[in-house]
Parts: structure tokens; sequence; C-alpha cells
């Protein structure tokens, strides 16, 4: 796993805030609710083939985290019915910190949150080459919608998020982290 390359994707994505609180699983109050929310864990779908809907292990926490935390006019949510919420917990040296959808405003302070989360909920007790597996699709103002992918090491989460978050939107659409020889 060290010979792995480290890598931030980053592709047009068609999913937004209205995509999601329109799928079939949303119920007409569930909807109402969401549609309050600007940052939006949702769930993985087709895990190992699997047909139901699943988070991550620790998805809890972390929502609890963002909620405790969020910023000025932030609203962290879950797009699931408390009845239909699953972990699938898969047993790895990654972290799966999950799938968000972010307003472009806030994408870099959700980034910063999850960043902060991990120094303080999951780095004290994970070794030093813990990886992390991070999606975020940050949907901009024209409706627009870019989806970030991080698998890499969660010491070089918050660097290399931010970095991208701050960068100008020509930025190469894949970014290859040197390999540990490299840094």
């Amino acid at each position: 796993m060290a010979d792995e390359e480290d890598v931030l994707i980053e592709k047009d994505s068609k999913e937004n805030f209205s995509s999601w609180l329109n799928r079939p699983f949303v119920g007409e109050e569930l909807r109402k609710e969401l549609a309050k929310a600007n940052v939006l864990m949702v769930p993985m779908e087709g895990v190992r083939e699997r047909k139901d809907l699943n988070f991550p292990s620790g998805t809890e926490g972390l929502l609890e985290f963002l909620k405790e935390n969020a910023r000025d006019g932030m609203v962290p949510d879950i797009c699931i019915d408390d009845k239909d919420f699953k972990t699938l917990v898969l047993h790895d040296v990654t972290i799966i910190l999950g799938s968000f959808v972010v307003t472009a405003l806030l994408a870099p302070v959700v980034a910063d949150l999850i960043s902060e989360y991990l120094k303080k909920e999951i780095w004290p007790d994970k070794p030093e080459e813990t990886k992390v597996d991070f999606k975020m699709t940050i949907v901009e103002s024209d409706g627009t919608s870019k989806e970030l992918s991080y698998n890499g090491p969660a010491k070089t989460f918050e660097k290399t998020i931010g970095t991208r978050l701050k960068a100008p939107k020509t930025a190469q659409s894949t970014q290859r982290l040197p390999s540990k020889e490299e840094r």
C-alpha cells in the first residue's frame, strides 16, 4: 500500500442538492427538512454490489462534529430518514469519510472542519499510515458541479484539499501527489 500513489481527482458532476433531494428514498417530509441544508452527507450507493444505501462507519460522529462546529450559516444534514440509516463497516486501514454535497462557498469551511475532525477524533487512535477516502461534490452558484475525490494519507488531507479549494478553477483536473519516496 505504501507504493500506491495518492490522488486527488476532480471531475464534472451532474449531482447537486436537487438530484439528491429528488431520489426515490427521500420522502416529502424529509425533502422539506433537507432543503434547508447547504452541507449534505449522502449515502454510498452500490458498494460491493449491494442494493441498499449505506453510510461509512463513523458517519454519526462526523455529522455531530459538523453540527457542533458549524460556522455561521452552515447547515449540515444527512440525506436519509432515521429509520433507513445503515452503516457499512469495512475493515481496512482506510478511513472512509463519506460523500458530501456542499455549496462552493462552504467547501473550504467543510474541508477545514473535516481536517479538524481527523486530527481530534481520528488521528490520535490511528497509525501513521492511515489513509482517507473522501468525496465532495461542490455546487457552484450557477448550478454546475464538480466532484473532488481524495484517496491518500490522512496526514496530507488538509494540505491537499485546502490547496485545491484555494486554487483557481482552471487547475489541473487530476493532481498526482508525490510518492513517499518523492516526499
